[in-house]
């Protein structure tokens, strides 16, 4: 089994990772550069990543993140992309409202544990616990040898219980462990967990004599889901605009998740002006009546600010100035990076102006190098392959197993 991994050795994000076993070749993850997710100007288009990919017998997706699958853009309709259906879900979603034109025309759905073949692989998906909703690592064998593949994964978000799972009945025999070090040269050594981040959001609303704001990622449940329980502790509304109320509709198919058409009652939409002139344009008018019975007004917010928690992005500053922002917080719950993009900069700093706190509650989508190694000694494979980090010889001082590393387009036989 040949393994050459096109991108990750020495970077988060934007990984692609061959595997070849006689004429069956597979892809692991086929993701854009980090950068360019943040730089929507620069071309992230690797030519000689996807006609790799366009030859392979299939790409596995490990999860929603464009980081892991942003480059199936550029790869053909013919080659059989393997996901989980809640996954597809969220990439189909985002193709109506987030301009991204990424469409699967060729879908194969994996379940957790549930072992499958590509030619020479055998392949067994295992659900993780990570900011992304279902979330996945592999195990990959072929030709007598053992590969897993961690994807993203943590052990303090909501399914925890999928890591705590997993360390104490991990696959035996590894040979190689392919585990990403995301966190690896953080100073920051513990994460707070997302009851944690639910605790503080209870003791701000509480406190608060104005409207809260949530800047976060409407793709992250783990947070929403915090969030809402915190509105439930501190009675007060939660504002969804309509593309989180889609995702959390759309997902509550795989979970049971809070949404306005199921009865939680404390949920409202708000159309903002961007979304509404999008769907009207695309001939979405399903989405925009799907959500009318629970749609709250700009002037019903105003009446009482204070009785609201809403979610919000920079997109949504033309809707805000028509809102009583006399005071307020925003909680800004996302990775700090986003921060440094000029729009982000530009709304948080309009918000400042209008009296808005922003306080910063958040925790990491990536595992603490405490549990890094937890998962390692675990699994306890013969040697361990950095990806997914940009501290790739700092294993060696980590981890109790052999450290192979390798660097992108290195070709290595397993």
């Amino acid at each position: 089994m040949l393994l050459n991994i096109h991108r990750g050795t020495n970077e988060i994000g934007g990984t692609c990772i061959e595997l070849l076993s006689g004429e069956t070749r597979i892809i692991l993850d086929l993701g854009l550069p980090l950068d360019s997710v943040l730089n929507s100007e620069r071309n992230p288009i690797n030519q000689k990543i996807v006609e790799i990919a366009n030859s392979s017998n299939g790409i596995l997706i490990s999860h929603s993140h464009l980081d892991h699958f942003g480059l199936i853009q550029a790869v053909s309709n013919e080659i059989p992309i393997w996901i989980s259906k809640a996954s597809h879900k969220i990439i189909d979603i985002n193709r109506i409202f987030q301009n991204k034109n990424i469409t699967i025309s060729n879908p194969c759905y994996f379940e957790n544990e549930k072992p499958f073949e590509i030619g020479n692989f055998t392949i067994t998906p295992y659900l993780n616990d990570h900011s992304a909703f279902d979330s996945y690592s592999f195990l990959v064998e072929a030709e007598g040898k053992k590969l897993f593949y961690s994807g993203d994964f943590r052990n303090h978000g909501r399914k925890a219980s999928l890591f705590r799972k997993i360390i104490t009945h991990p696959p035996k025999n590894i040979d190689y462990l392919l585990v990403e070090g995301t966190t690896i040269g953080r100073t920051q050594e513990n994460f707070v967990t997302e009851d944690d981040i639910k605790n503080s959001f209870i003791k701000i609303f509480k406190e608060s004599q104005g409207i809260n704001l949530i800047y976060t990622s409407s793709q992250n449940i783990d947070r929403i889901i915090s969030v809402y329980k915190a509105c439930l502790s501190s009675r007060k509304a939660l504002i969804l605009d309509v593309y989180t109320a889609e995702i959390l509709d759309c997902l509550s198919e795989f979970s049971k998740l809070p949404t306005p058409l199921k009865g939680f009652s404390n949920l409202r939409v708000f159309y903002p002006e961007y979304l509404l002139r999008k769907l009207i344009k695309l001939g979405q008018n399903s989405l925009i009546e799907k959500y009318s019975k629970a749609s709250i007004s700009i002037s019903e917010i105003s009446n009482k600010p204070s009785g609201f928690v809403m979610l919000v992005r920079p997109s949504m500053k033309v809707d805000l100035k028509k809102i009583n922002l006399a005071c307020g917080n925003l909680l800004y719950s996302m990775w700090n990076g986003y921060k440094e993009q000029p729009y982000t900069k530009e709304f948080l700093n309009w918000l400042v102006s209008k009296n808005i706190k922003i306080i910063d509650v958040h925790t990491s989508g990536h595992s603490s190098v405490r549990t890094l190694k937890r998962f390692a000694d675990a699994l306890n494979p013969s040697k361990i392959i950095p990806i997914h980090t940009q501290h790739s010889s700092a294993y060696s001082n980590i981890f109790n197993q052999n450290i192979l590393v390798l660097h992108d387009n290195e070709k290595f036989n397993l």
